[in-house]
């Protein structure tokens, strides 16, 4: 099992967009299965909406998740 956790600040209003998308899918993250067998995700906004960590343990490798990500996934 592997973990991963982030800190990112946000983009204005990228706080609420999020929590929006968050909202409508009721909390339903069936599509992050495609990356790995996710275990735990969690997103935990901050600092008034301007910052987010997100925390996850999946099976696999890092090396091979990491690829999978955009660089700038959480801008």
């Amino acid at each position: 099992m592997s973990e991963l956790t982030a800190i990112a600040k946000l983009k204005p209003g990228g706080g609420e967009r999020l929590q929006r998308i968050l909202s409508l899918t009721k909390g339903n993250m069936d599509g992050a299965q495609r990356v790995s067998t996710l275990h735990d995700m969690r997103f935990v906004f901050f600092d008034d909406n301007t910052r987010i960590l997100f925390a996850t343990t999946y099976d696999g490798d890092w090396d091979a998740t990491s690829m999978t990500l955009p660089p700038r996934s959480l801008n």
